[in-house]
């Protein structure tokens, strides 16, 4: 028996797309198309789908973001900067077991602005079981898009059981996903679209499966160019982030990769002459620090555009001296080539551009850095002790300290009133060391990595929980307190273990 996912044909959205398409007259209104795949670094993705990136980048003239750094841990803190333009924290309380939460609805989606606009909408992802917006936070209250895929999921993860795995009846379940987009450019050929479908199936636990998708995701490419619905289309290819539990995380390789996702854009041909100052923009800045935030960015960009109000030339420039830089900067405008993690919103803890110098593992300062974590984590299970077990350090295994350039340092100002010339004094010290510790905690046997901050005059440790990692799965240890508090997961070792 198959099971069918297909496009409702709603007149109230062909009547309201209808009504905006007469009162919003544009001259250029660009599809977008996303289409995304859980924990796929760059180079996982030029190791698992070769073909498929080959395709999209010789065939189609696709870019690849090649500086991509992600700005915080997991899908959620990937997701939202993209979709919302902010960070978890910056929006509206949403966490399941905290005081005054609410669910989702309320956020800044950019879907939103798409729709005002005359698009219609679709967003869905697999794994319903584990919803990005849904797992620890409230989820929707209303239908957020035009198609959500949300209700199928929920209704057929129930049956994978009486199939083999990753099919549901005779088609592998990401074709379903592919098909539903097709279904949905086709039933709306003629309307603006925004879509943002994301699969996490093949690479969630390990990305080796991801490469079974690899020729279905060339003939979906090909389906769309050949059928001309690439002729009007950004379509970006994405991930969130790279591995963060597989065995390559444990290494320094690893390490990176999961800071570095994949992330790629395609831009109708006519595009690059009708825009050229803009795709110009873009091809330069593939080469360059990149961020969740500017994605978002780009979006409102993408919007202007659709709304031909289109401001052509950046007031963005590349200076030696002080700039202040908005956080989210559209990959269309002249991205600064000396833009920093800082200016970017990026913390060290997820900074891949930091130059980092290992450390002893048996100096005391480390030892410290590291006790200062396990004392945080410890106090964040604190209120839920009658369920989580005290987490002590088994072993380090690696510590790194960030080493800011001797320029940077040394640099106090201008020393001309024109701002021309730098000052440096060599006599300035850097007040704080930033460290980076892994260790090994029990019981558990978990593998955390964090940030800490060392104030050498105090010799006091500062450390965020927003910077500490769990790398290794922590699979059924936290069950105890999955419901009442999944925000714990990664900390939690459950005591009736």
């Amino acid at each position: 028996m198959n099971i069918h996912s297909t496009i409702a044909i709603k007149k109230s959205i062909f009547d309201r797309l209808n009504n905006l398409k007469t009162k919003l007259q544009s001259e250029t209104k660009l599809n977008v198309l996303m289409l995304g795949f859980d924990s796929v670094s760059r180079n996982t993705w030029l190791r698992m789908l070769p073909s498929a990136h080959s395709y999209f980048k010789n065939d189609l003239q696709g870019i690849v973001l090649e500086g991509y750094n992600i700005v915080g841990d997991g899908t959620p803190q990937a997701l939202l900067p993209i979709l919302t333009g902010k960070t978890e924290e910056e929006l509206p309380e949403a966490r399941r077991g905290h005081q005054g939460a609410t669910t989702v609805d309320s956020h800044p989606w950019i879907w939103k602005n798409f729709s005002r606009l005359g698009y219609v909408t679709q967003w869905g992802e697999d794994m319903a079981f584990i919803g990005t917006f849904n797992m620890r936070m409230m989820g929707f209250d209303k239908q957020p898009v035009d198609h959500y895929m949300r209700p199928f999921y929920l209704v057929t993860e129930k049956l994978h059981k009486f199939y083999k795995p990753y099919c549901l009846g005779s088609q592998p379940r990401h074709r379903i996903m592919f098909n539903y987009l097709k279904d949905f450019v086709n039933v709306y050929r003629e309307h603006p679209k925004f879509s943002f479908l994301f699969h996490s199936e093949y690479s969630h636990d390990n990305s080796n499966t991801l490469q079974w998708m690899d020729q279905d995701l060339i003939n979906l490419m090909k389906y769309m160019y050949e059928n001309g619905h690439l002729n009007s289309t950004v379509l970006i290819l994405m991930s969130d982030h790279g591995a963060r539990f597989h065995d390559i995380r444990q290494t320094l390789q690893g390490k990176y990769e999961e800071r570095m996702p994949y992330f790629a854009f395609r831009f109708p041909e006519w595009f690059a002459k009708k825009y050229h100052v803009e795709y110009e923009n873009l091809k330069k800045n593939s080469k360059k620090l990149v961020t969740p935030f500017d994605i978002h960015a780009t979006f409102e960009h993408i919007l202007s555009i659709a709304q031909s109000n289109l401001k052509s030339e950046s007031h963005i420039t590349n200076t030696t001296g002080a700039l202040t830089l908005p956080r989210g900067i559209s990959i269309l405008k002249d991205i600064p080539q000396n833009r920093s993690c800082y200016d970017a919103g990026i913390a060290p803890h997820w900074c891949a551009c930091l130059p980092w110098k290992h450390n002893d593992i048996n100096d005391i300062i480390v030892q410290k850095a590291a006790e200062k974590v396990v004392s945080l984590i410890n106090s964040m299970t604190n209120a839920f002790r009658h369920k989580c077990r005290t987490l002590s350090i088994i072993r380090i295994v690696r510590a790194m300290t960030f080493t800011p350039s001797r320029d940077v340092v040394k640099f106090v100002g201008s020393s001309d009133k024109d701002g021309r010339y730098a000052k440096f004094d060599n006599s300035l010290k850097i007040p704080n060391n930033i460290l980076q510790v892994t260790f090994h905690t029990s019981p558990g046997d978990a593998i955390y990595e964090a940030t800490v901050v060392h104030d050498k005059t105090s010799g006091n440790f500062f450390v965020d929980n927003r910077e500490i990692s769990r790398t290794n799965t922590y699979g059924t240890s936290a069950d105890c307190i999955e419901s009442i508090a999944p925000h714990l997961r990664q900390y939690c070792y459950c005591t009736n273990i």
